[in-house]
Protein backbone atom coordinates (compact mmCIF):
# COMPACT_ATOMS: atom_id res chain seq x y z
CA UNK A 1 0.00 0.00 0.00
CA UNK A 2 0.87 3.68 -0.60
CA UNK A 3 -0.69 5.27 2.19
CA UNK A 4 0.85 5.52 5.18
CA UNK A 5 -2.86 5.74 6.90
CA UNK A 6 -3.77 2.65 5.71
CA UNK A 7 -0.20 1.52 6.80
CA UNK A 8 -0.78 2.50 10.37
CA UNK A 9 -4.45 0.79 10.46
CA UNK A 10 -2.64 -2.56 9.99
CA UNK A 11 0.23 -1.68 12.16
CA UNK A 12 -1.57 -0.63 15.09
CA UNK A 13 -5.16 -2.44 15.08
CA UNK A 14 -5.30 -3.10 18.17
CA UNK A 15 -7.86 -6.32 18.93
CA UNK A 16 -4.59 -8.60 17.31
CA UNK A 17 -1.60 -7.22 19.05
CA UNK A 18 -2.09 -9.02 22.51
CA UNK A 19 -2.03 -12.65 21.38
CA UNK A 20 -2.72 -12.81 17.71
CA UNK A 21 -4.30 -14.25 15.64
CA UNK A 22 -1.47 -13.38 13.40
CA UNK A 23 -2.79 -11.21 10.68
CA UNK A 24 -1.21 -10.47 7.23
CA UNK A 25 -1.13 -7.17 5.38
CA UNK A 26 -2.58 -8.96 1.82
CA UNK A 27 -5.41 -10.29 4.00
CA UNK A 28 -6.06 -6.87 5.73
CA UNK A 29 -5.13 -4.19 3.89
CA UNK A 30 -7.70 -4.88 0.79
CA UNK A 31 -10.59 -4.34 3.54
CA UNK A 32 -9.58 -1.14 3.85
CA UNK A 33 -10.03 -0.77 0.60
CA UNK A 34 -13.93 -1.72 0.84
CA UNK A 35 -16.60 0.20 2.38
CA UNK A 36 -18.63 -1.11 5.53
CA UNK A 37 -21.75 -1.06 6.68
CA UNK A 38 -23.01 -1.80 10.51
CA UNK A 39 -25.94 -3.79 9.11
CA UNK A 40 -23.73 -6.06 7.27
CA UNK A 41 -22.08 -7.00 10.60
CA UNK A 42 -23.02 -9.93 12.50
CA UNK A 43 -23.52 -8.29 15.92
CA UNK A 44 -25.00 -11.71 17.50
CA UNK A 45 -22.50 -13.76 16.21
CA UNK A 46 -19.39 -11.70 17.58
CA UNK A 47 -20.89 -11.02 20.48
CA UNK A 48 -21.23 -14.86 21.27
CA UNK A 49 -17.75 -15.74 19.79
CA UNK A 50 -16.66 -12.94 22.49
CA UNK A 51 -18.37 -14.05 25.25
CA UNK A 52 -16.87 -17.41 24.33
CA UNK A 53 -13.91 -16.40 24.47
CA UNK A 54 -13.63 -14.40 27.59
CA UNK A 55 -15.53 -17.69 29.47
CA UNK A 56 -12.07 -19.57 28.12
CA UNK A 57 -10.00 -16.80 29.37
CA UNK A 58 -11.44 -16.03 32.71
CA UNK A 59 -12.85 -18.92 33.72
CA UNK A 60 -10.95 -21.26 33.06
CA UNK A 61 -7.88 -20.05 32.47
CA UNK A 62 -7.12 -17.95 35.04
CA UNK A 63 -8.04 -20.58 37.69
CA UNK A 64 -6.38 -23.50 36.13
CA UNK A 65 -3.16 -21.51 36.74
CA UNK A 66 -3.32 -20.76 39.85
CA UNK A 67 -3.33 -24.91 40.16
CA UNK A 68 -0.58 -25.08 37.57
CA UNK A 69 1.59 -22.30 39.32
CA UNK A 70 1.39 -24.23 42.65
CA UNK A 71 2.06 -27.46 41.31
CA UNK A 72 5.44 -25.64 38.72
CA UNK A 73 6.79 -23.91 42.18
CA UNK A 74 7.85 -26.87 43.62
CA UNK A 75 6.68 -30.04 41.69
CA UNK A 76 9.23 -32.81 43.88
CA UNK A 77 6.53 -32.34 46.91
CA UNK A 78 3.66 -33.87 44.57
CA UNK A 79 2.82 -37.05 44.44
CA UNK A 80 2.16 -39.01 40.85
CA UNK A 81 -1.37 -37.84 40.52
CA UNK A 82 -0.84 -34.39 41.47
CA UNK A 83 2.13 -34.35 38.28
CA UNK A 84 -0.69 -35.93 35.81
CA UNK A 85 -3.01 -33.04 37.09
CA UNK A 86 -0.81 -29.88 36.72
CA UNK A 87 0.87 -31.31 33.00
CA UNK A 88 -2.53 -32.11 31.77
CA UNK A 89 -4.14 -28.94 33.21
CA UNK A 90 -0.76 -26.48 32.14
CA UNK A 91 -1.81 -27.57 28.50
CA UNK A 92 -5.44 -26.90 28.85
CA UNK A 93 -4.86 -23.38 30.85
CA UNK A 94 -2.52 -22.44 28.01
CA UNK A 95 -4.63 -23.26 25.25
CA UNK A 96 -7.99 -22.02 27.01
CA UNK A 97 -5.96 -18.41 27.74
CA UNK A 98 -4.29 -18.22 23.92
CA UNK A 99 -7.56 -19.32 22.04
CA UNK A 100 -9.72 -16.92 24.48
CA UNK A 101 -7.67 -14.32 23.75
CA UNK A 102 -8.16 -15.24 19.85
CA UNK A 103 -11.61 -15.08 19.94
CA UNK A 104 -12.15 -11.99 21.52
CA UNK A 105 -9.57 -10.40 18.91
CA UNK A 106 -11.68 -11.98 16.35
CA UNK A 107 -14.77 -10.83 17.33
CA UNK A 108 -13.47 -7.82 18.24
CA UNK A 109 -12.36 -6.71 14.93
CA UNK A 110 -15.80 -8.33 13.49
CA UNK A 111 -17.58 -5.57 14.94
CA UNK A 112 -15.36 -3.18 13.48
CA UNK A 113 -16.24 -4.83 10.39
CA UNK A 114 -12.75 -6.39 9.79
CA UNK A 115 -12.41 -10.50 9.65
CA UNK A 116 -9.19 -12.07 10.81
CA UNK A 117 -8.48 -15.92 9.57
CA UNK A 118 -9.62 -17.92 12.19
CA UNK A 119 -6.67 -19.08 15.06
CA UNK A 120 -7.64 -22.17 16.68
CA UNK A 121 -9.97 -25.60 15.40
CA UNK A 122 -10.49 -27.90 18.16
CA UNK A 123 -6.44 -28.68 18.13
CA UNK A 124 -7.07 -31.39 21.00
CA UNK A 125 -9.16 -33.44 18.87
CA UNK A 126 -6.38 -34.24 16.54
CA UNK A 127 -5.92 -37.79 15.55
CA UNK A 128 -1.92 -37.19 15.02
CA UNK A 129 0.34 -34.61 15.42
CA UNK A 130 -0.03 -33.52 11.96
CA UNK A 131 -3.18 -32.47 12.52
CA UNK A 132 -3.11 -30.98 15.50
CA UNK A 133 -0.49 -28.87 14.13
CA UNK A 134 -3.04 -27.85 11.24
CA UNK A 135 -5.83 -26.87 14.33
CA UNK A 136 -3.50 -25.22 16.56
CA UNK A 137 -2.69 -21.80 16.47
CA UNK A 138 -3.63 -21.77 12.57
CA UNK A 139 -1.83 -18.72 11.83
CA UNK A 140 1.53 -19.51 13.09
CA UNK A 141 1.41 -22.36 11.59
CA UNK A 142 0.72 -21.57 8.28
CA UNK A 143 3.23 -18.34 8.85
CA UNK A 144 6.13 -20.60 9.38
CA UNK A 145 5.10 -22.68 6.57
CA UNK A 146 4.78 -20.21 4.09
CA UNK A 147 8.29 -18.03 5.18
CA UNK A 148 10.26 -20.62 6.55
CA UNK A 149 9.44 -24.81 5.63
CA UNK A 150 8.63 -23.60 1.71
CA UNK A 151 12.00 -21.18 1.27
CA UNK A 152 13.86 -24.16 2.89
CA UNK A 153 12.77 -26.28 0.62
CA UNK A 154 9.53 -27.83 1.87
CA UNK A 155 9.03 -31.34 0.22
CA UNK A 156 10.94 -30.82 -3.21
CA UNK A 157 14.10 -32.51 -4.20
CA UNK A 158 16.01 -29.80 -4.88
CA UNK A 159 18.80 -30.06 -2.40
CA UNK A 160 22.49 -30.74 -3.53
CA UNK A 161 23.47 -30.73 -0.28
CA UNK A 162 22.82 -34.65 0.91
CA UNK A 163 25.71 -34.88 3.76
CA UNK A 164 25.60 -36.09 7.36
CA UNK A 165 25.59 -32.86 8.93
CA UNK A 166 21.83 -32.57 9.93
CA UNK A 167 21.82 -36.53 11.86
CA UNK A 168 25.16 -35.64 13.12
CA UNK A 169 23.40 -32.08 14.45
CA UNK A 170 20.65 -33.73 15.49
CA UNK A 171 22.51 -36.08 17.66
CA UNK A 172 24.59 -33.10 18.94
CA UNK A 173 21.61 -31.31 19.65
CA UNK A 174 19.98 -34.16 21.82
CA UNK A 175 23.13 -34.79 23.81
CA UNK A 176 23.62 -31.54 24.83
CA UNK A 177 19.50 -31.19 25.87
CA UNK A 178 20.87 -34.35 27.18
CA UNK A 179 23.23 -32.92 29.51
CA UNK A 180 21.30 -29.69 30.27
CA UNK A 181 18.57 -31.22 31.51
CA UNK A 182 19.82 -34.66 32.98
CA UNK A 183 22.97 -32.92 34.46
CA UNK A 184 24.48 -34.95 37.49
CA UNK A 185 21.39 -36.46 37.93
CA UNK A 186 21.50 -40.45 38.56
CA UNK A 187 18.79 -41.35 36.53
CA UNK A 188 19.96 -42.49 32.90
CA UNK A 189 16.21 -42.33 31.88
CA UNK A 190 16.35 -39.26 30.16
CA UNK A 191 19.81 -40.06 28.41
CA UNK A 192 18.39 -43.07 26.78
CA UNK A 193 15.17 -41.34 25.83
CA UNK A 194 17.68 -38.59 24.32
CA UNK A 195 19.15 -40.98 22.82
CA UNK A 196 16.73 -43.03 20.79
CA UNK A 197 15.23 -39.90 19.27
CA UNK A 198 18.23 -39.41 17.98
CA UNK A 199 19.10 -42.38 16.71
CA UNK A 200 15.60 -42.02 15.03
CA UNK A 201 16.15 -39.10 13.64
CA UNK A 202 19.95 -40.41 11.84
CA UNK A 203 18.33 -43.71 10.76
CA UNK A 204 15.15 -41.82 8.77
CA UNK A 205 17.43 -39.76 7.59
CA UNK A 206 19.43 -42.46 6.05
CA UNK A 207 17.25 -44.63 5.17
CA UNK A 208 15.14 -42.40 2.54
CA UNK A 209 15.26 -40.90 -0.62
CA UNK A 210 16.81 -37.54 -0.95
CA UNK A 211 13.56 -35.88 -1.37
CA UNK A 212 12.81 -37.25 2.01
CA UNK A 213 15.91 -36.26 3.50
CA UNK A 214 15.06 -33.00 2.79
CA UNK A 215 11.62 -33.09 3.85
CA UNK A 216 12.74 -34.53 7.16
CA UNK A 217 15.61 -31.52 7.28
CA UNK A 218 13.03 -28.68 6.44
CA UNK A 219 10.82 -30.21 9.01
CA UNK A 220 13.02 -30.09 11.91
CA UNK A 221 14.63 -26.42 10.98
CA UNK A 222 11.40 -25.14 11.01
CA UNK A 223 10.34 -26.31 14.34
CA UNK A 224 13.55 -25.68 15.86
CA UNK A 225 13.37 -22.33 14.29
CA UNK A 226 9.74 -22.00 15.13
CA UNK A 227 10.36 -23.15 19.13
CA UNK A 228 13.48 -20.22 19.02
CA UNK A 229 10.53 -17.67 17.76
CA UNK A 230 8.96 -18.49 21.11
CA UNK A 231 12.22 -16.72 23.67
CA UNK A 232 15.72 -17.06 23.14
CA UNK A 233 16.32 -20.74 25.77
CA UNK A 234 16.87 -23.85 25.33
CA UNK A 235 13.90 -24.85 26.69
CA UNK A 236 11.68 -23.73 23.56
CA UNK A 237 14.21 -24.98 21.09
CA UNK A 238 13.95 -28.42 22.56
CA UNK A 239 10.13 -28.05 22.30
CA UNK A 240 10.84 -26.97 19.19
CA UNK A 241 12.86 -30.08 18.45
CA UNK A 242 10.59 -32.66 20.05
CA UNK A 243 7.38 -31.57 17.78
CA UNK A 244 9.94 -31.65 14.47
CA UNK A 245 10.71 -35.23 15.56
CA UNK A 246 7.16 -35.82 16.02
CA UNK A 247 6.35 -34.85 12.70
CA UNK A 248 9.13 -36.62 11.28
CA UNK A 249 8.13 -39.09 13.09
CA UNK A 250 4.12 -39.20 11.61
CA UNK A 251 5.08 -38.67 8.27
CA UNK A 252 7.43 -41.95 8.41
CA UNK A 253 5.04 -44.09 10.04
CA UNK A 254 2.54 -43.47 7.31
CA UNK A 255 5.50 -44.37 4.71
CA UNK A 256 5.91 -47.86 6.47
CA UNK A 257 2.48 -48.65 7.15
CA UNK A 258 0.58 -46.95 4.26
CA UNK A 259 -3.38 -47.60 4.67
CA UNK A 260 -6.58 -46.94 2.54
CA UNK A 261 -8.52 -47.94 5.01
CA UNK A 262 -11.23 -45.74 7.09
CA UNK A 263 -9.76 -45.17 11.10
CA UNK A 264 -11.76 -47.78 13.52
CA UNK A 265 -12.83 -46.50 16.99
CA UNK A 266 -9.81 -47.72 19.35
CA UNK A 267 -8.05 -45.54 16.94
CA UNK A 268 -10.53 -42.94 16.56
CA UNK A 269 -10.66 -43.00 20.65
CA UNK A 270 -6.67 -43.22 20.66
CA UNK A 271 -5.27 -40.78 18.50
CA UNK A 272 -6.27 -37.88 20.41
CA UNK A 273 -5.71 -39.27 23.93
CA UNK A 274 -1.70 -40.17 22.44
CA UNK A 275 -1.35 -36.72 20.33
CA UNK A 276 -2.65 -35.41 23.68
CA UNK A 277 -0.50 -37.11 25.80
CA UNK A 278 2.83 -36.03 23.64
CA UNK A 279 1.64 -32.19 23.27
CA UNK A 280 1.60 -32.18 27.34
CA UNK A 281 4.64 -34.17 27.75
CA UNK A 282 6.28 -31.40 25.11
CA UNK A 283 4.83 -28.37 26.92
CA UNK A 284 6.43 -29.65 30.04
CA UNK A 285 9.77 -27.86 28.17
CA UNK A 286 7.61 -24.70 27.23
CA UNK A 287 6.35 -24.32 30.55
CA UNK A 288 9.41 -24.71 32.54
CA UNK A 289 11.27 -21.95 30.89
CA UNK A 290 9.42 -19.40 32.90
CA UNK A 291 10.59 -20.60 36.03
CA UNK A 292 13.88 -19.41 35.43
CA UNK A 293 16.77 -20.64 37.72
CA UNK A 294 14.91 -23.87 38.74
CA UNK A 295 13.50 -24.27 35.11
CA UNK A 296 15.88 -27.35 34.77
CA UNK A 297 14.92 -29.15 38.50
CA UNK A 298 11.27 -28.17 37.85
CA UNK A 299 11.09 -30.23 34.62
CA UNK A 300 13.16 -32.81 35.60
CA UNK A 301 10.80 -33.55 38.87
CA UNK A 302 7.40 -33.04 36.49
CA UNK A 303 8.88 -35.41 33.98
CA UNK A 304 9.63 -37.96 36.58
CA UNK A 305 5.69 -37.77 37.85
CA UNK A 306 4.24 -37.39 34.31
CA UNK A 307 6.30 -39.81 32.26
CA UNK A 308 8.08 -42.73 34.44
CA UNK A 309 5.26 -42.46 37.69
CA UNK A 310 7.91 -41.67 40.19
CA UNK A 311 7.65 -39.04 42.69
CA UNK A 312 8.98 -39.16 46.48
CA UNK A 313 6.33 -36.10 46.64
CA UNK A 314 3.27 -36.43 49.22
CA UNK A 315 1.27 -33.50 48.61
CA UNK A 316 -1.43 -33.56 46.51
CA UNK A 317 -3.74 -31.20 45.10
CA UNK A 318 -6.97 -31.14 47.01
CA UNK A 319 -10.04 -31.26 45.47
CA UNK A 320 -11.33 -28.65 43.63
CA UNK A 321 -14.26 -27.84 41.24
CA UNK A 322 -11.37 -27.41 38.22
CA UNK A 323 -10.89 -31.42 38.48
CA UNK A 324 -15.01 -31.78 37.29
CA UNK A 325 -14.68 -28.52 35.26
CA UNK A 326 -12.24 -30.19 32.54
CA UNK A 327 -14.35 -33.07 31.40
CA UNK A 328 -16.87 -30.81 31.38
CA UNK A 329 -15.50 -28.49 29.33
CA UNK A 330 -13.86 -31.22 27.50
CA UNK A 331 -17.81 -32.74 26.81
CA UNK A 332 -19.02 -28.88 25.48
CA UNK A 333 -16.38 -29.18 22.85
CA UNK A 334 -17.00 -32.34 21.25
CA UNK A 335 -20.69 -30.90 21.07
CA UNK A 336 -19.77 -27.93 19.39
CA UNK A 337 -16.55 -29.89 17.10
CA UNK A 338 -19.73 -32.27 16.60
CA UNK A 339 -21.64 -29.49 15.34
CA UNK A 340 -24.43 -30.21 17.05
CA UNK A 341 -25.53 -26.97 18.77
Amino acid sequence: TKSFIDLAVFVGFFPQLVAGPIVRAAEFLPQLATSRAWQAVDVRGALVLFFIGFFKKACISDNIAVVVDRYFSSPESYNVLSAWVGVTFASVQVYCDFSGYSDMAIACAALLGYKLRENFNFPFFAGDITELWRRWHMSLSSWLRDYLYIPLGGSRNNSKNDSLSFPIGLAAFFTIACWIFVGKSSSMTFAVAFFLCSVFATVTYLIGTRGQRNTNRNLMLTMLLGGLWHGAAWNYVIWGGMHGLALIFHKEWKRWFPSNRSPGLIRKALGPLLTFWFWALAYLFFRAAGEGENSIQATQHALEGFLFFHSNGTQAIGPSFLIGLIPLLGILHFIAYKGWT
